[in-house]
């Protein structure tokens, strides 16, 4: 796939694939940019001042990984609304209309649902054509209404608001003088798919910061990722090798077979990709959250017991040597091949700052659902852990008009959990905690996972 970016069309780019029943492959003819799209993602200032912060917290090696992977998201990080003409691959080069609701400045083909185009009665235009529309642009509240729209979003799609930004797609594109645009050949950058091999060691769902970090840079030594799936094709490095193979698909080919899943990709896709695991026997290493509603967490559990395959839950904390000598330290007891507490009761209350989430950040989407499942599941996971998984009694959650959340577990062996999640503080480390377990008459308190004191 070809790529529009600082007024150049560069190739190599993997193409999109589509990821849903109905989705439309379109070969792009005209492509019209209206505006940026913000809000997507975290994007941090380059501040001297903050690597010294964080170098002093997390070392040197943690900061230049986290540098490292942050410059590579520069291309993902800008986002455009557009509109354009192009021909539906497979279907006798139909003519469509189409809005593109956050791609990158202009590709040469793209996939989108079949809500987001529309059939044109005329004869597809000749050639590649990228032109800006000149602001002011007027009369695109129904653009603006889809802008930033995922299809991974889980939200429900108005029939109406798709037709009216069509409706206004399709002024637009009529409008728009081709003339003043270098028209550039159609011939599709086709050496950039190879065939994928559907047998190896390692497969990997989401390159993403988490999987930059902290993912490939730990695995790799033990168990060689021979596939990387990342749905953002800017994502993808340009220089890619023989290994590992990479994909733009959210789903597993059918003939896969993998021994270990990596999954830390959208939430929502972890407990689908992690039960295709199991139930071909391979292991599973999943990012947090492991589910995201009942019936996710009911058929990871079925396949969990039905399976061949191994599980494992990417709770970080459970596994931070701070927590064997909390365990120590209160006086319980290490239970089983897990490590986890006894089940004599230990009280856990914790404040927990999160950066504040960009507007149109994907934590924000329906299918993430609330911030204690995308990340306040960590010190619940942790607070059961420690107790040995003591069923709760009773749970309390409130939230304040300001958005800070507090949540309140009591567990039948007697334990309290009380938590304070909130995004107001200060953003000079990111996501910060301050946690408090106590037992009898020992109170340890952790501070970032890496400060501890027992008393």
């Amino acid at each position: 796939m070809r790529l529009y970016s600082d007024g150049h069309w560069a190739g190599n780019f993997l193409p999109y694939s589509a990821s849903f029943e109905g989705d439309v492959t379109i070969e792009v003819r005209r492509w019209l940019t209206l505006e940026p799209v913000d809000g997507l993602y975290f994007v941090r200032p380059r501040s001297v001042r903050m690597v010294i912060n964080y170098a002093r917290e997390l070392g040197l090696r943690e900061v230049w990984r986290k540098i490292g992977s942050r410059r590579a998201e520069g291309l993902r990080n800008r986002k455009f609304l557009a509109v354009g003409i192009g021909v539906e691959r497979g279907r006798d080069g139909q003519t469509l209309a189409f809005v593109a609701p956050a791609h990158p400045d202009g590709v040469d083909q793209i996939v989108l649902p079949r809500h987001a185009v529309r059939a044109l009665a005329i004869a597809a235009p000749s050639g590649l054509c990228h032109a800006y529309c000149a602001p002011p642009i007027a009369g695109i509240d129904g653009l603006r209404k889809v802008s930033g729209w995922s299809p991974f979003a889980g939200a429900a799609d108005d029939p109406a608001d798709w037709d009216r930004a069509l409706d206004e797609a399709e002024r637009l594109l009529a409008a728009q003088d081709w003339r003043e645009g270098p028209v550039v050949e159609v011939e599709p950058d086709r050496a950039a798919v190879p065939a994928l091999a559907a047998h190896g060691r390692g497969v990997l769902f989401g390159y993403g910061n988490y999987a930059k970090l902290y993912i490939l840079p730990n695995v790799q030594d033990r168990v060689p990722i021979d596939r990387i799936h990342e749905v953002d094709p800017t994502q993808i490095p340009l220089d890619r090798a023989a290994r590992p193979q990479w994909s733009t698909s959210a789903q597993p080919l059918a003939r896969d077979r993998f021994d270990a899943w990596f999954i830390a990709g959208y939430h929502h896709t972890h407990a689908p990709l992690a039960i295709a695991a199991l139930e071909q026997g391979a292991a599973a290493v999943v990012e947090k959250p492991v589910a995201i509603d009942q019936a996710q967490l009911d058929a990871l559990l079925a396949a969990v017991d039905q399976g061949n395959g191994r599980f494992f839950a990417g709770y970080h904390k459970r596994y931070s040597p701070l927590t064997g000598q909390a365990l120590a330290d209160l006086g319980v007891a290490a239970s089983g091949p897990a490590g986890c507490g006894d089940g004599s009761p230990i009280d856990y209350h914790c404040i927990v700052y999160e950066v504040p989430l960009p507007e149109r950040h994907w934590y924000r989407w329906p299918n993430s659902h609330s911030r204690i499942l995308s990340n306040g599941c960590h010190w619940l996971d942790h607070f059961l852990f420690l107790n040995g998984f003591a069923a709760p009694r009773s749970i309390t959650v409130n939230a304040a008009a300001s958005g800070t959340i507090t949540c309140s577990v009591e567990l039948i062996n007697g334990a309290f959990f009380t938590m304070a999640l909130t995004e107001h503080g200060s953003e000079r480390l990111g996501v910060r905690d301050y946690i408090e377990l106590r037992r009898s008459d020992v109170t340890v308190s952790i501070t970032d996972t890496s400060r501890y004191r027992a008393e």
